[in-house]
């Protein structure tokens, strides 16, 4: 379906939902399939043909960028290894996990990361803010923000299940 719509502006819409779908393949488990040899050379030569694709495209065939989806279409090729990968090396830093404080307090409170930054950016849009080093300002607030916005919502919830569990008790 997509084929039909190359050099159209729709192109980039429908050509994203096969990617979507072969990406969620790629996270099915594959150990009965392959064995751990076989599948890391599969993993690694689709890597290595989606960025010499990629390359390629950037190097010398630019006009196959965006209107034939070659800035999206080589990650069918690089996103599952490299996700496996990371979570690979994620898995292997559980010693260093200290280390990771600061990520796990972000991902805790992405939500209200989110929150503040829909609101925040609106603001500065409209207040016409530019600049980088505002910008920046304007990121790292709404991430601390966040997270102590995350950290006053749990205080709170915590302080009211105490408090059912006593009334609770009490009855």
């Amino acid at each position: 379906m997509g084929l039909c719509l190359i050099g159209d502006e729709r192109y980039m819409g429908i050509s994203r939902l096969p990617i979507f779908i072969l990406g969620m393949a790629f996270a099915m488990d594959w150990r009965p399939v392959l064995r751990p040899l076989g599948k890391r050379l599969l993993l690694a030569s689709s890597f290595v043909l989606g960025l010499v694709a990629l390359l390629l495209c950037f190097s010398r065939y630019q006009e196959l960028l965006y209107d034939y989806g070659m800035y999206w279409h080589p990650f069918i090729l690089v996103t599952p290894p490299l996700c496996m990968f990371i979570s690979f090396l994620l898995g292997k830093a559980e010693k260093l996990r200290a280390l990771f404080a600061p990520l796990r307090a972000v991902g805790q409170a992405s939500f209200e990361i989110y929150l503040l930054n829909i609101w925040l950016v609106e603001w500065a849009k409209r207040e016409k803010l530019t600049g980088d080093l505002p910008w920046l300002g304007l990121c790292l607030g709404c991430i601390l923000g966040g997270i102590l916005y995350h950290l006053l919502i749990r205080a709170l919830v915590s302080k009211i299940q105490r408090k059912n569990i006593q009334q609770a008790q009490g009855n």
